[in-house]
C-alpha cells in the first residue's frame, strides 16, 4: 500500500512537472511579437516625389479643410497644380513648419513629423516635379 502511494505521488509530481513544461512551451510559442516602431532615421525623404509623396500627405494632413475648391480661407491643396502654387509661393513650407507671421497648419492637430516636412522641402528643392 506504501508502495502504491509513493507511485501515486511521483505519478502527480511528474505529471504536475510535464504539463509546467507543456504550458511554458505553449506559451513561448504563442507570445505575439513585439510590435516594432519605425525609427525617426527610416525616413526617406530623398524619395519624395508628387504622386507618392506629397499627394497622399496633403490628402490625408490638409484636404479635409482645404478642397473641393472651397478650401478653409481661400486655399485649396488640392491636385499638383494647386499644391505647387502655394509651395513655389513659399507659403506651404511656412505654414507647416510653423513659421511665425502665418498660419501654423494643419489646424487642430497635431504637427507634420519632421520626416514629412523633410520630404515636402526635398520635393520644393527638386523642382516640385509631378
Amino acid at each position: 500500500m506504501l508502495f502504491a502511494r509513493c507511485r501515486a505521488k511521483n505519478f502527480m509530481n511528474n505529471t504536475s512537472k510535464i504539463m509546467a513544461i507543456a504550458a511554458l512551451v505553449a506559451f513561448a510559442y504563442c507570445t505575439p511579437k513585439p510590435i516594432t516602431q519605425s525609427k525617426p532615421d527610416d525616413c526617406n525623404a530623398s524619395a519624395a516625389t508628387f504622386v507618392s509623396t506629397i499627394e497622399p500627405l496633403m490628402k490625408a494632413k490638409c484636404q479635409n479643410c482645404h478642397s473641393n475648391g472651397n478650401g478653409a480661407d481661400g486655399v485649396s491643396l488640392e491636385g499638383y497644380e494647386n499644391i505647387k502654387k502655394y509651395a513655389a509661393k513659399g507659403i506651404l513650407l511656412k505654414v507647416i513648419e510653423h513659421q511665425e507671421g502665418v498660419p501654423s497648419m494643419p489646424k487642430k492637430a497635431s504637427k507634420l513629423s519632421d520626416c514629412e516636412i523633410n520630404q515636402v522641402k526635398t520635393w520644393i528643392a527638386a523642382g516640385m516635379k509631378e
